[in-house]
């Protein structure tokens, strides 16, 4: 069985995607953990009602939309981050680059209370001030650390790699599911995953682009060898269910490809920059950023008109430093053209020159500058000159966008390139464009079915506006009041309360004096702290869930009017009646010990509710705060003149390059020609329960924009063309807008049919959010009885935990192993002493089920029946395998390319796209020893081979 459920993005104008897969025995595997950018906390309801079934968590790209809300439900979902993750290594690192942006730019991105949780508690869910602005409560945003402690909690698979993963606690067992990940190109790391569960094969492949780009390969539906063909890879060829994304179905690509794509691009930069104007070009901070880097980058170094040197180029994101650092190291993650450029580069260098080996440096960014801090952006738009800027995010709804469109909206010479079509029609979101604005961008480029650059919008249109600022006395007991809401969720929903009461303060007891035991360095999240109370309270409801099996003699302490238990037989603490010490948290003078008065400085920041000791300082780089005179001096004083008139730094001794490192946060890219001081503050952040208000301001775009599709997703004639190759048995449809969905169910109907052989026709799925679909595939079992004679006979083989036979039998109705069968069809019904129906005895009419029985052949028949059988190796041999059994038996074997594998460096045995394997040796010009070397290995390896199969012989 095979259900399949679209909890977001199917059907809908958002491009959230979230997918639930049930297969038999109640396995749930959810697919992505999308948002979108209104994050609107009541979209997860479905989420959060489906996680205490889900045995594990898929993700597939580092984008929004597909991992958006991972850390919030991590955050504030109970027993959510108790299910095991599974992703590339990129989607690790750059979903959580991502995610930090995302916290750290938008206030809104920590979600507001739900509206229902407000109404329950008789307050209005939206309130207005006499201004007419809008207030939310905002919900507490999960910390850096915070963030980086969830993502190092996914484990991390490679392309190709088969893997059995493990199920959550409250999982079934999941002993025969597999999940391979494949490259689906649009994001570094991007992933198309097949999953195989018996006799079901699903592939989901959600936003993957089959043409190759700068950085990325494509999608890895025909393989990596030029020599596959036309023909699909085996393990994505006719799954019984393919679930494909429906975006772009409409779209038609830019012809040329991305090579006329990427001259577009630059060619509308020059002409800006050739008119004295800046250029914009919103995008995510990690996934696509990273084309795009490439692209300009390599097109300052290659100017080859002196054009683009006369403008700076900056990428803007408060990650963007991490991000570049990360793609440094991912370098096998990127297409084969561009590793073997970074080594023709390594190669021709003069290795005694240091500048030589700094330009060999993968990712050694010349010519962008990164800028992470809002002084750093208003340092670079106030600098003379063109400017080029990447900034977060695509739709200018967070991220430095914002900044940077408001500064330079109102010159007609600056250019506006759109990287994503905008949804005019999503008015949930709190874009920073309203839907005026939207509407009116989406109309022009619509109408326009070219790339040119068109004129700006000649009106003032209305953009949301979002500040920040402390919570109020009046709304604080509402957010308390929600807060212990969220702590009750942890409790157990028992009818004794008393008991619910006293386990949990078992557990702190524990967890305290545990902790006080314990060293700070041992803490992960480093907040001085072994247990807060979700943690407590989760586990007090795990152990009150528990079964009396499973608590053993502790059932004496955890089930209230228990006294007695069996510990006949029992070993260890079994034997030994239970008793807990509770101590209470004091020095070595018994003093009391207080948590808070240990806290270091950046956990005093994060705990608002906490009061600080009197004879705390506010740091010396504070604002307002007076230097001493051992500290760093800052200002024009730092910079020694030059003899061609520009500042440079002078080489700080060792408190002040103490000091740089803790201050700064990555590399200082401000404009070198200005003599504005390097002291950078911090922030100024709020600290505590926070409330947002909503506003709008009025602004006129009058710069002029463009649309250059910059997604690298799939269009209308790719997903027509590899739908067509795949020939699923299922195909499912999802995330995407309604229209786009009929459509592409109209036009893959039209081509499944007339590109399909099998008699039997593809069927077809396009569900709604939240609706279900059973995409099971159809199969016919039958149920015989087996002799007894013919079972002696049979010679069964195992091959992956199945079992294997084959037989030459005779089916028949009647079981010759059973003589003296009843056939008596009537029995007596004897009734109870307390039957007052005044009934006897009834006949009982009991027809039995006839089960077909397959026996041996009478001898009689043997010669005038004729068999003939082929012999036939039944199974998927899979390197992987094949490699580890080798070497347990002392050879030594290496993958070499793509489904070829090297034993002991002279013979290798392929696996070609079919499932055919070749074994092959290189026997010839070798001496006598090595000739006998060479042929036990190659029958080593054929025996192993045959070892890993199930061989059906001849009959």
């Amino acid at each position: 069985m095979f259900t399949f459920t679209p909890l977001l993005g199917a059907q809908s104008e958002s491009p959230a995607v979230q997918s639930l897969l049930e297969f038999d025995q109640g396995i749930k595997i959810l697919i992505d953990v999308g948002w979108d950018d209104s994050f609107d906390a009541e979209k997860l309801n479905e989420l959060e009602r489906q996680v205490p079934t889900i045995s594990l968590i898929l993700l597939t790209h580092a984008t929004v939309a597909h991992l958006g809300a991972y850390v919030h439900c991590c955050k504030h979902i109970p027993l959510f981050s108790k299910i095991p993750v599974y992703a590339t290594y990129p989607v690790i690192s750059l979903g959580r680059t991502l995610l930090q942006d995302v916290y750290n730019s938008n206030p809104l991105a920590a979600s507001s209370l739900p509206s229902s949780i407000v109404a329950e508690l008789a307050y209005t869910s939206v309130k207005y001030s006499e201004s007419g602005q809008q207030s939310l409560i905002l919900l507490p945003p999960p910390s850096n650390d915070e963030i980086a402690t969830h993502f190092s909690r996914i484990t991390p698979l490679k392309f190709s790699q088969s893997h059995e993963p493990a199920g959550s606690p409250f999982s079934p067992p999941l002993d025969s599911l597999t999940i391979t990940a494949f490259a689906a190109g649009h994001t570094l790391g991007g992933t198309i995953w097949h999953l195989q569960y018996g006799s079901e094969s699903v592939v989901y492949a959600v936003d993957w682009n089959h043409a190759r780009e700068n950085l990325l390969a494509g999608a890895a539906w025909l393989g990596a060898g030029a020599s596959s063909g036309a023909e699909i890879i085996e393990q994505l060829r006719s799954p019984t269910a393919l679930i494909c994304s429906s975006k772009g179905a409409e779209s038609v690509g830019i012809q040329g490809g991305w090579k006329n794509r990427d001259n577009i691009l630059l060619t509308h930069v020059q002409s800006a920059i050739k008119d004295g104007g800046s250029v914009l070009i919103p995008c995510d901070s990690s996934a696509r950023a990273l084309e795009l880097a490439f692209v300009l980058e390599r097109a300052w170094a290659e100017d080859p008109t002196y054009t683009l040197i006369n403008a700076k180029l900056y990428m803007a994101s408060r990650t963007s430093t991490t991000t570049m650092r990360f793609a440094r190291s991912m370098l096998e993650w990127m297409d084969d053209t561009v590793v073997r450029d970074f080594e023709t580069r390594a190669a021709t260098r003069n290795p005694h020159s240091k500048k030589g080996a700094e330009e060999t440096q993968p990712f050694d960014l010349k010519f962008l500058q990164l800028l992470e801090r809002k002084t750093q952006i208003s340092r670079a738009l106030n600098a003379t000159g063109p400017k080029v800027f990447i900034a977060s995010d695509s739709f200018m709804q967070w991220g430095f966008s914002k900044d940077i469109i408001a500064s330079i909206s109102q010159d007609p010479k600056n250019l506006l390139i759109l990287t994503d079509r905008c949804s005019a029609n999503n008015a949930e979101s709190r874009g920073y464009l309203s839907q005026q604005a939207n509407a009116a961008l989406v109309a022009r480029i619509g109408s326009s079915a070219s790339t040119e650059i068109m004129p700006g919008i000649d009106e003032s249109v209305e953009v949301p506006t979002a500040t920040v600022s402390a919570l109020g006395a009046v709304d604080l007991p509402l957010y308390q009041q929600y807060l212990t809401r969220q702590r009750q969720k942890f409790n157990a929903s028992s009818a004794d309360k008393e008991t619910n009461t006293e386990v949990a303060a078992e557990v702190v007891d524990e967890g305290m004096s545990s902790s006080s035991e314990s060293d700070d360095d041992d803490d992960p999240e480093k907040q001085g702290k072994a247990l807060n109370t979700s943690t407590t309270i989760n586990q007090s409801k795990q152990k009150l869930e528990s079964t009396d099996e499973e608590l053993g003699i502790n059932v004496l302490l955890r089930r209230k009017r228990v006294h007695d238990f069996n510990s006949g037989g029992r070993r260890g603490r079994e034997k030994v009646l239970p008793f807990i010490q509770r101590r209470k948290r004091t020095d070595e003078h018994g003093g009391s010990i207080r948590a808070e008065d240990y806290l270091r400085t950046e956990e005093r920041e994060n705990a608002p509710t906490q009061s600080l000791p009197p004879d705390h300082r506010k740091g010396d780089t504070a604002l307002g705060q007076k230097r001493r005179w051992d500290n760093k001096r800052t200002g024009k004083q730092d910079r020694a003149i030059g003899p061609n008139g520009t500042g440079k730094r002078r080489k700080l001794n060792d408190r002040d390059a103490e000091g740089e490192k803790s201050g700064a946060n990555g590399n200082i890219t401000a404009d070198e020609d200005s003599e504005e001081s390097d002291y950078e503050p911090a922030e100024p952040t709020i600290v505590g329960p926070r409330k947002a208000h909503i506003g709008t301001e009025s602004m006129k775009l009058a710069l002029k924009f463009a649309f250059i599709d910059f997604n690298g997703l799939h269009d209308k004639r790719t997903l027509q063309m590899v739908i067509s190759l795949i020939r699923p048995q299922k195909l499912i449809l999802t995330g995407g807008t309604e229209h786009e969905t009929t459509s592409l169910l109209s036009e893959s109907q039209k081509v499944l049919e007339k590109s399909s052989s099998s008699k039997k026709p593809t069927d077809y799925f396009a569900p709604t959010i939240g609706s279900s679909v059973n995409a099971s595939i159809d199969t016919n079992a039958w149920t015989i009885k087996l002799s007894r004679p013919l079972l002696k006979t049979l010679k069964w083989q195992d091959i992956r935990g199945l079992g294997l036979v084959t037989m030459n039998a005779q089916l028949s109705s009647d079981d010759p192993d059973d003589p003296g069968k009843d056939t008596t069809s009537s029995k007596r019904l004897k009734l109870g002493a307390g039957d007052k129906s005044g009934l006897k005895n009834k006949p009982l009419s009991t027809p039995e089920k006839t089960i077909p029985v397959l026996g041996l052949i009478p001898s009689s028949l043997v010669t005038s029946i004729s068999t003939f059988t082929k012999s036939l190796h039944v199974g998927d041999l899979r390197l992987s395998e094949l490699r580890r059994s080798l070497q347990q038996q002392g050879h030594t074997a290496e993958f070499k390319g793509e489904g070829t594998l090297l034993v002991d460096g002279i013979t290798a045995v392929r696996k070609s796209g079919l499932g055919h394997v070749e074994v092959e040796s290189a026997l010839s010009g070798a001496s006598a020893i090595a000739s006998k070397r060479h042929i036990a290995t190659l029958i080593a390896v054929k025996k192993t081979v045959y070892d890993c199969l199930a061989v059906v012989a001849a009959l």
